[in-house]
C-alpha cells in the first residue's frame, strides 16, 4: 500500500517533468513556452537533473510509461550534446559570476551537469559528452588548486567545491591529482573548515548578484565527503 502511494507520487512528478520538457529536448526552470524568456528557456543544469530523476524510476512502471521516460531521457541528452561548448563546457542560465567579462559561470554549469550525469548509467555517446566536460574542468583549474567561474578567474570555495563534486562523480584514478589539489585548496581557504567566505554567484541574467552564506558551507562539506569516498574507492587516499 505504501509502495503504491510512492509510485503514484513519483509518476505524477515524472509526468510533470515530461510535460515541462521543451521542443528542443531541454527542461526549463518551471515554465514551458517558446524558449525566448529566462523562465521558459531550456538550461543544461536543470535538464541534467531531470535526466537523473527520470533514470532513478526507469523500468518502475508499465511499458507505455517507461517508454515515455526513455524518450524523455533521450531527447534531453540530445539537447545537452547539442549545446555543449566546443571546449566541453555547459553554460548555466541562473548562476553567473560578477567578475567575469561576460558575467557567465561555465564552471558552475559544467559541474552541475556532471554531478547529475555521474549518477546514471552511461551510453557511449554520453561518455563522450562527460569526457569533454571533465576535460574542460581540468583545463580551467587554477595553479592554487581551486576553480573560479572560468579560466583565469580567481578561485572560490563555491566553484572549487562544485568542481570537486563533479569530478568525483564521474572520474577515475587518472584525475586524482586534480581532486587532491582542489581538496587542499578548500582546506586552506576555509581555515580547516572554520571560515566560509561567500562569493557572489547569481542571479546573472538580471545582474542581481548575491552571496549566499550557506553555499560555501554546504558545497564544501559535500565536496569533501565525496572526495573522501572517491579516494577510498580508487585506493588513492593520501596520508594527509
Amino acid at each position: 500500500h505504501r509502495l503504491g502511494k510512492v509510485l503514484d507520487a513519483a509518476k505524477q512528478g515524472i509526468q510533470w517533468l515530461l510535460e515541462l520538457q521543451n521542443t528542443d529536448g531541454g527542461v526549463p526552470t518551471f515554465c514551458k513556452g517558446w524558449g525566448r524568456l529566462e523562465f521558459d528557456r531550456s538550461c543544461p543544469d536543470i535538464t541534467a537533473h531531470a535526466i537523473a530523476a527520470w533514470f532513478v524510476w526507469n523500468d518502475s512502471f508499465d511499458l507505455q510509461f517507461n517508454q515515455q521516460i526513455d524518450r524523455g531521457i533521450e531527447r534531453a541528452f540530445n539537447y545537452l550534446a547539442a549545446i555543449q561548448g566546443d571546449n566541453g563546457a555547459f553554460m548555466p542560465l541562473w548562476f553567473g559570476n560578477s567578475f567575469s567579462n561576460e558575467k557567465n559561470n561555465p564552471v558552475y554549469g559544467t559541474a552541475k551537469v556532471l554531478q547529475a550525469l555521474g549518477a546514471i548509467e552511461r551510453s557511449s555517446s554520453m561518455s563522450g559528452v562527460i569526457e569533454k566536460a571533465v576535460g574542460y574542468l581540468l583545463k580551467v583549474q587554477n595553479a592554487d588548486g581551486g576553480w573560479g567561474a572560468d579560466i583565469g578567474q580567481n578561485s572560490t570555495v563555491e566553484e572549487t567545491s562544485l568542481a570537486i563534486d563533479a569530478l568525483t562523480a564521474v572520474g577515475d584514478s587518472s584525475i586524482t591529482a586534480a581532486i587532491e589539489q582542489g581538496v587542499a585548496f578548500l582546506i586552506k581557504r576555509t581555515q580547516q573548515g572554520t571560515e566560509f567566505k561567500a562569493s557572489p554567484i547569481g542571479l546573472y541574467f538580471a545582474k542581481l548578484w548575491y552571496a549566499e552564506q550557506l553555499y560555501p558551507v554546504i558545497f564544501s562539506l559535500k565536496a569533501l565527503q565525496r572526495a573522501s569516498v572517491f579516494f577510498d574507492l580508487t585506493g588513492t587516499a593520501t596520508k594527509d
